[in-house]
């Protein structure tokens, strides 16, 4: 974990309080953290997407 906050230039507080949901992500920051964890994120964000009313 602190492996991944370095990669996101964060403290490993910062990752800790993201994995329990104590911190939402803005859009660009779900991108950056798919990118540190090597994730695309476009079945991610369909997925989320899917959860939510879009039109």
């Amino acid at each position: 974990m602190r492996d991944l906050a370095q990669k996101l230039g964060h403290t490993h507080s910062w990752v800790v309080k993201v994995e329990n949901l104590d911190k939402k992500l803005d859009l660009l920051e779900f991108f950056d953290f798919c990118a540190a964890l090597d994730v695309d994120p476009a079945p991610v964000f369909k997925q989320l997407l899917n959860k939510v009313d879009v039109e």
